[in-house]
C-alpha cells in the first residue's frame, strides 16, 4: 500500500502537542490518522481518537496495528516515534518510512 503524509496537516511531536488521529481544532493527523484514512475509515471515525485502539471499529486496520487486545507493539512504535519532542524532522521521517516499510506501507512526504 502507498500512503501519502501532508506535512501540513501532520500532527507530530512538539511541546504541549496532544497527539491524536485527527484533531477537529486543527484538521491535522498523525502519521496513523494518515494510515487510517488509508485503510478505509472516515474523517469523523478517527476525529478525537488518541489511538488505534480507541476506535470503534480497530480491526479495519491490518493486525499489524490493531489486535483483539489493543494497539500492536508496532502501532507503538509509530506512535512514540510520531510523538516524540526530541526528534528532527529528517530523522522522524526517516524511522516512520522504516517502520511502516516493515508492514508494508510505503510513505511519501509531501508539501
Amino acid at each position: 500500500m502507498d500512503m501519502v503524509i501532508e506535512r501540513s496537516k501532520w500532527l507530530r511531536g512538539g511541546a504541549g502537542v496532544v497527539s491524536m488521529l485527527l484533531s477537529p481544532k486543527s484538521g491535522r493527523m498523525c502519521c496513523l490518522g494518515f494510515y487510517a484514512l488509508a485503510c478505509g475509515y472516515g474523517r469523523e471515525d478517527i476525529a478525537n481518537v488518541v489511538s488505534p485502539m480507541r476506535l470503534k471499529n480497530p480491526l479495519m486496520f491490518s493486525s499489524t496495528i490493531a489486535t483483539e487486545r489493543g494497539n500492536s507493539d508496532q502501532c507503538n512504535k509509530l506512535m512514540n516515534v510520531n510523538d516524540e519532542e526530541m526528534l528532527e524532522e529528517p530523522q522522524r521521517e526517516q524511522q516512520l518510512t522504516t517502520l511502516f516499510k516493515e508492514i508494508n506501507v510505503n510513505v511519501m512526504f509531501i508539501d
